[in-house]
């Protein structure tokens, strides 16, 4: 069988969040980790590392309650928190980004931080989780070729909309 390209991005993506780019804010500079996969165990600093997980997406909860929150999963005893990036939300026009707002997904990670919990983001394409067209933008749609089939991740205008949207835009 062969691999997606598009799926194995997404769970590369996902792991580099968790582990690569969310480091404890207690000093200056930002703590760097090592993470690796063990025989048994996910590996963080050479220690092992239980990953207890639950999903805030910062979409679905106001800004103003974020932190509030991630507090709570942290009282819970959580250490991990999966968000997912919708697709529609980041990029509600073919090329325009949006970041700020319920969208400023650097702001919610940096909070989950200061509350010491790591972060997995999950950026879709496809995001399911109840939200309008699993995350997928409208204006995919206004391309006759691109329909909502299980062909569509094979699509070659639909591979390239995802690119643009991980930031690997070739054209």
């Amino acid at each position: 069988m062969k691999s997606r390209p598009i799926l194995s991005q997404t769970a590369t993506i996902a792991i580099l969040c968790l582990l690569g780019s969310v480091a404890p804010l207690l000093a200056d500079e930002p703590a760097r980790h090592t993470f690796a996969i063990g025989t048994n165990d996910f590996l963080l600093d050479g220690r092992r590392l239980q990953i207890r997980c639950g999903e805030i997406h910062a979409a679905r909860v106001p800004r103003e309650y974020w932190r509030h929150r991630l507090q709570m999963a942290r009282a819970m005893g959580l250490n991990t928190v999966c968000a997912y990036l919708f697709w529609n939300q980041i990029e509600p026009r073919p090329g325009e980004f949006n970041w700020s707002g319920q969208a400023d997904v650097v702001e919610f990670c940096r909070i989950a931080q200061s509350e010491g919990l790591w972060v997995i983001l999950r950026p879709g394409p496809y995001s399911c989780a109840e939200w309008e067209m699993g995350g997928l933008p409208w204006w995919l749609l206004k391309n006759d070729e691109i329909q909502l089939t299980a062909k569509t991740l094979r699509h070659f205008q639909f591979a390239r909309a995802v690119q643009s949207f991980y930031g690997n835009d070739n054209r």
